[in-house]
């Protein structure tokens, strides 16, 4: 009579670059001897001996072609078992994909020059056939932007002024994929330059106003000293007029 064959892959589903764990379980009373051989495509195992009627054969990475892969396992009986059971044969099948790869990742900054005082907007574009799916984080120095989501491949990333260091900063960009894209796609990097600069100075604005505006000399006055420009300026301010100074005050 014929046995039983049962094929048993592990894990159900590989890429090409795994390896593949398979159980060949020959099931009879009595237990059934001999070996098995397992094809697959261009595939061909080695005759492995049945132990306490199972073997277990392992397929090397790259060995099985994408798709969804036939898996046939053949029993010979031996000389124990010829006179019990014929030759047989079982299938299962294997679901075999390509290995997940790196998308390029570009990154776009604008302006591409800066000065300290200007914040800088990074387009982070992901590609890939199909879009990839996920999230980036911008990385520059000390400033780390939180993880964005992207859109038909990509994100923009506004980074606020003060947030890099003067010089040539390198702008590095994250790639993690979604669980949609996980199968298909590793994470990846992508970096890119911009120049920051420290802000040309600038002369302030100031503007006097006496409180009141005509006093006699027997009255003293108040005035009020604003100093006005982008970011606020620090510092002191003296008043003088004629033989009078004021003392600096913050």
């Amino acid at each position: 009579t014929a046995p039983t064959v049962t094929v048993t892959p592990s894990p159900s589903s590989i890429t090409t670059a795994q390896a593949l764990t398979v159980t060949i379980t020959v099931s009879g009373t009595p237990t059934p001897t001999g070996s098995v051989v397992l094809t697959s495509g261009s595939y061909t195992s080695a005759a492995t001996t049945l132990s306490g009627g199972s073997a277990t054969i392992n397929v090397p990475a790259g060995s099985l072609a994408k798709g969804s892969d036939t898996l046939t396992a053949t029993y010979t009986p031996d000389a124990a078992s010829s006179s019990t059971y014929n030759s047989a044969t079982g299938t299962n099948t294997e679901t075999v994909t390509a290995p997940a790869t790196a998308p390029t990742v570009t990154v776009t900054p604008s302006p591409s020059s800066i000065t300290t005082a200007q914040a800088l907007s990074v387009t982070v574009t992901v590609s890939g056939t199909p879009t990839p799916t996920g999230s980036v984080v911008l990385s520059s120095g000390s400033y780390t932007s939180a993880a964005t989501t992207l859109s038909g491949g990509s994100a923009t990333i506004n980074v606020p002024a003060g947030s890099l260091a003067t010089g040539t900063d390198a702008l590095t960009a994250t790639y993690t994929p979604d669980s949609a894209s996980s199968s298909t796609y590793t994470s990846a990097t992508g970096t890119n330059t911009v120049a920051v600069t420290t802000p040309a100075k600038t002369t302030p604005t100031v503007t006097v106003s006496p409180s009141p505006s005509s006093i006699t000399t027997a009255q003293g006055l108040t005035v009020t000293v604003a100093v006005g420009g982008t970011p606020t300026p620090t510092g002191s301010v003296v008043l003088s007029s004629g033989s009078y100074t004021s003392p600096a005050t913050t």
